[in-house]
């Protein structure tokens, strides 16, 4: 939690003009923590992680580069994981 408070207080520091939108199934467990950094929730309807969600949230923001947008993730994801699990196995 500490390593992702640090990057989102890093790339609001660098766009502190942009919103910060928390979306996916893990949101009630970060927001707390990062709500002082800015970070709020997104709607319920726009928090899954569609692309039309995305969309939606990104309506009024100021246009910018697509090389500009990181995605942070909680975790790696599930094929990551199982290979990890079925390396430290060996």
């Amino acid at each position: 939690m500490d390593d992702l408070a640090a990057a989102l207080q890093e790339a609001t520091a660098a766009r502190p003009d942009l919103p910060l939108w928390l979306t996916g199934n893990g949101v009630p467990a970060v927001e707390d923590v990062l709500a002082p950094l800015g970070a709020r929730p997104a709607p319920l309807t726009l928090r899954s992680q569609r692309a039309s969600a995305v969309a939606l949230l990104a309506a009024d923001a100021e246009p910018v580069d697509a090389s500009a947008l990181t995605p942070v993730y909680l975790r790696l994801p599930q094929a990551e994981r199982e290979l990890k699990r079925k390396l430290e196995q060996q």
